[in-house]
């Protein structure tokens, strides 16, 4: 097997590097109104606003503004939105184990133990 050239090479990675923008830009649209509707309808407490042609979220410590058309800045943008989404689902679940574990727990005290412990 021949081995590629440099110019083969980087025309590899630009066609790969091109193609998937390609991909992202087409995705974009539908993957913003996917986090937009996850964030409107999570547990915590979201605010959704339209400021200057774009979507501005607003949480206690944090604010997104997402463009409706693709940018470098606005995929960075949507990728830390849902990193954040994903985290507190997953402080969810975490909080929801340990309050199983803890019910789970208390259930197998007697009366005794719970009335030495003030329950």
């Amino acid at each position: 097997m021949a081995r590629k050239t440099k110019a083969e090479l980087v025309a590899e990675n630009e066609a790969f590097m091109a193609q998937r923008l390609a991909e992202e830009v087409a995705a974009f649209p539908a993957l913003l109104m996917a986090q937009l509707e996850r964030a409107t309808n999570s547990p915590n407490w979201f605010e959704l606003r339209v400021r200057d042609s774009q979507f501005v979220l607003i949480e206690d410590r944090e604010t997104w503004k997402l463009p409706m058309v693709h940018s470098m800045e606005a995929q960075i943008v949507l990728d830390s939105l849902m990193w954040d989404l994903d985290q507190l689902d997953e402080d969810r679940r975490v909080a929801a184990e340990r309050e199983e574990m803890r019910q789970t727990a208390l259930s197998k005290l007697t009366d005794f133990e719970r009335k030495l412990l003030n329950l």
